[in-house]
């Protein structure tokens, strides 16, 4: 069969219109930055959790496959100790405001820390904010828990922060995988 140049498209859910990415084999310029084409493949660089759903490719009217994207997330851990700050890092990149939730484990309610960007009057005495970054003041025992960091980008950052004992604070982050190709598709 002839290798020809494809067309992909992204549906983020059901009710969402598609996304034209490419055309013959041409990335659209609204999606020149992270996206590129291998041969017939579509490649997402820096994938983000807003890049999961579903992608299409064909050619012309011709659809040829259809993938459902994944964004999966790997842990990242370190410790410090009790009555000390600590500081969860949001995004690496300037976003607008974000939102920071904290759940005591577990299975809490959700307590909003941060909403776009400002701390709750509730907890200014313990939290703060510096760009996306939670900091918390003097980690203690009662901060136990899950933080979920929400950005412009619908990503979602999350950390588990467990105290042993009376002193050590172990801190997990859940980091997005980089996934470079989805798919390799010979028309």
């Amino acid at each position: 069969m002839e290798n020809k140049a494809v067309d992909w498209m992204y549906l983020e859910s059901a009710n969402a219109t598609h996304q034209r990415i490419s055309v013959n084999g041409t990335i659209s310029s609204v999606h020149s930055g992270r996206y590129t084409i291998d041969g017939s493949s579509l490649v997402i660089n820096e994938v983000r959790a807003s890049d999961a759903g579903i992608y299409t490719c064909g050619h012309g009217s011709l659809l040829y496959h259809k993938l459902q994207l994944n964004v999966t997330t790997r842990p990242i851990s370190s410790t410090t100790l009790s009555g000390y700050p600590i500081i969860l890092v949001c995004s690496q990149k300037p976003v607008a405001p974000v939102s920071w939730i904290f759940r005591a484990l577990p299975d809490s309610e959700p307590r909003h820390i941060v909403t776009d960007g400002l701390v709750d009057s509730d907890y200014t005495e313990r939290f703060g904010i510096h760009g996306s970054s939670l900091i918390i003041h003097k980690v203690q025992p009662t901060d136990y828990g899950s933080y979920d960091c929400h950005d412009a980008n619908r990503d979602v950052f999350m950390y588990n922060v467990t105290v042993v004992g009376e002193e050590i604070v172990f801190i997990s982050k859940c980091k997005k995988h980089d996934v470079r190709a989805i798919n390799h598709t010979y028309l």
